[in-house]
């Protein structure tokens, strides 16, 4: 069974392992494959050789079942789950069998651990940002794949790991600002002029014409027939007036004479 060990301790082992002949890790064919991603989930594939009905693989780590696949030559199996590692599948002809499933692991305090069971060789592919917290006692080979981190072990073993994350960098809180009213401007008010009428002072002057000869003229002759009648009859009364105190004056002297 796996050891916890410190952090330092997993990374110097893992370079002296790195050391191992890759003869030996190619001699030694792992059965199984648990691959752990970059959110910490163990994928396992297993593949078996399948005779035409009935067959059985032995589990290396306790599977959720809901997520047990089998395929035969493209198709799927029909499987049968039973203490917990032993799975039996029915298959209609002789086929290369491909079992996956994830993992069932446990998880406390950021730290996830699974049991691998057993006797077989086994391969652990590591995504970059798992950290490995134990490393199984059996250990046949370490080897770079890709991004990946392999190690070849034989089980029993109890894997612990956990995932690095990147650090959040949270921008400092500002204190609440206190947002002054700007009171607007009022328009300055443009003066209406309005146009002056002005007051005309009519001045009525009243003048006196005084006719001259020439105009009494043109008005005489101007006159129309009945007011020259008018006048005619006025000079003829003047005239027989005149006459008769003419007339009176001249009876009046001669009675004086006498």
């Amino acid at each position: 069974m796996g050891k916890f060990i410190s952090t330092s301790t997993v990374s110097a082992a893992l370079l002296l392992l790195t050391l191992i002949s890759t003869t030996a890790y190619c001699e030694l064919k792992p059965y199984a494959t648990i691959y752990v991603n970059e959110n910490g989930v163990a994928i396992v594939n297993i593949t078996v050789g399948a005779s035409q009905g009935v067959n059985t693989a032995s589990l290396p780590v306790k599977p959720l079942e809901l997520t047990i696949e089998v395929r035969c030559d493209g198709y799927e199996a029909p499987w049968v789950l039973a203490n917990d590692t032993q799975l039996h599948f029915y298959t209609e002809d002789v086929c290369s069998a491909a079992v996956s499933y994830v993992a069932n692991t446990s998880i406390q305090g950021g730290v996830l651990t699974m049991e691998v069971v057993g006797g077989g060789p086994v391969k652990l592919a590591l995504a970059s940002n798992i950290v490995l917290l134990t490393l199984p006692q059996s250990v046949a080979a370490v080897a770079r794949e890709s991004n990946l981190l392999a190690i070849v072990f034989t089980a029993p073993a109890t894997i612990a790991y956990t995932v690095l994350t990147e650090p959040t960098t949270t921008e400092p809180t500002k204190g609440p600002t206190t947002t002054i009213p700007t009171q607007a401007a009022s328009p300055t008010p443009v003066p209406t002029t309005k146009p002056t009428t002005p007051t005309q002072t009519t001045t009525l002057i009243q003048t006196t014409e005084t006719a001259t000869p020439a105009q009494a003229v043109e008005q005489t002759k101007t006159l129309k027939p009945p007011a020259i009648a008018v006048i005619g009859i006025a000079i003829a009364a003047t005239a027989v007036t005149i006459t008769v105190l003419l007339k009176r004056r001249g009876v009046l002297k001669q009675h004086t004479r006498t």
